[in-house]
């Protein structure tokens, strides 16, 4: 029958309490399968959404000779969600004491594969190297299982000279085996309450990842940005058999629709993306996507005022008074809020009423003129 391969065979010991380890690692490595084939759960995974595990579970073995508890993580290269699943690690690492921090590592016939794949986690918890334990799933794919496991086992030694121990394991092996040697390690280990501080946070759980997610979601932004304008643009190009008042009406009309357009994506992209970051670096996306809403609207409100009617003095004032030129907002002291600013700079409602004003004002001064 074939067996869990172990590097370093321990005698367990009997623990006066219930020994409890955590499982991280990578999207697809089978830690989630491993935490439930041993407490004889059902795992049903999600194939559309791998790796989006909403919370972290906590799972008992206790149908074997030995008892201990397994807390399953959120993936730790998660795609979606990535600031919500970094916290969700982070408190599975720390609300209980832990024995052991078992690495699941998926196998790679590539061996450096996997070294890869273990300094990827080993930051996030390098404080307590002295309790990470390596296992290699999919042990089956292995051609050679037994020269392999001492090649990896050398291999991780010269690499990874901090990691405890090493376990393969395959679909074929039974539970209470895996389970038998998983123990061995934990009641090996002192159990700890593990302290991950806030620096350690954002510098080691994947919000680097969060860096390059910002970036594709921004340039993203600016291509939705640019083929709004370039549509309207477009749409006012058209207009050839039109009369000026008609175009007048018509340009004002897009210039409004094109405030409403960049504000309802700005909303958007608001909803849809507010658990993937860090609070403070979402603030940051959101304040560079509506100064580039402004920016748009103000290049896009210079081209369009040209094509209205010149007759028309008033309302083409209004037009230029209506492209958001406000030189307080490049001020960071009288910048409240990007979004207040954004409101501030385009609000037609206003400067219609304020033309209105203005229109009187010169009416009343005319019927005065004449009756003087």
């Amino acid at each position: 029958m074939v067996q869990t391969l172990i590097k370093q065979k321990l005698v367990s010991k009997q623990k006066s309490n219930e020994p409890c380890a955590v499982v991280i690692g990578k999207c697809g490595a089978g830690k989630t399968t491993l935490a439930k084939k041993l407490c004889n759960k059902k795992h049903e995974s999600d194939m559309k959404n791998p790796g989006t595990q909403q919370e972290f579970d906590c799972y008992h073995a206790d149908c074997y000779e030995h008892v201990f508890s397994l807390i399953d993580t959120p993936a730790t290269d998660s795609s979606t969600k990535v600031y919500k699943h970094a916290v969700l690690l982070r408190e599975s690492l720390t609300k209980s004491k832990i024995n052991t921090i078992f690495f699941i590592i998926k196998y790679d016939g590539r061996f450096e594969k996997m070294i890869e794949d273990y300094f990827q986690l080993q930051p996030l918890v390098s404080k307590y190297a002295s309790k990470a334990v390596v296992i290699i799933s999919y042990w089956e794919q292995s051609k050679d299982p037994e020269n392999e496991f001492n090649e990896i086992c050398e291999f991780f030694a010269e690499e990874c000279p901090n990691v405890c121990n090493l376990i393969a394991y395959s679909e074929q092996v039974s539970n209470s085996d895996v389970a038998s040697s998983m123990y061995s390690c934990m009641s090996n280990m002192d159990e700890e309450e593990l302290v991950i501080t806030d620096e350690e946070f954002n510098l080691n759980f994947n919000l680097y990842e969060t860096k390059s997610s910002m970036k594709k979601l921004f340039e993203q932004y600016q291509k939705k940005v640019n083929l709004i304008v370039q549509e309207n643009i477009e749409i006012i190009n058209s207009m050839k058999s039109e009369s000026a008042e008609e175009k007048h009406e018509v340009s004002r009309t897009i210039i409004d629709k094109v405030k409403r357009e960049l504000e309802e994506l700005m909303q958007n992209y608001r909803e849809e993306h507010a658990d993937i970051m860090h609070p403070l670096d979402r603030d940051a996306l959101l304040a560079k996507m509506e100064r580039e809403n402004a920016t748009m609207y103000n290049e896009f409100a210079d081209k369009v005022t040209p094509l209205m009617s010149s007759n028309l003095s008033n309302d083409e004032t209004n037009t230029n008074e209506g492209k958001c030129i406000v030189q307080n907002g490049k001020n960071p002291e009288t910048r409240q809020d990007g979004q207040q600013e954004f409101d501030q700079m385009c609000n037609p409602k206003d400067m219609k009423q304020d033309n209105q004003e203005k229109i009187l004002q010169s009416s009343n001064l005319r019927i005065d003129e004449q009756t003087g």
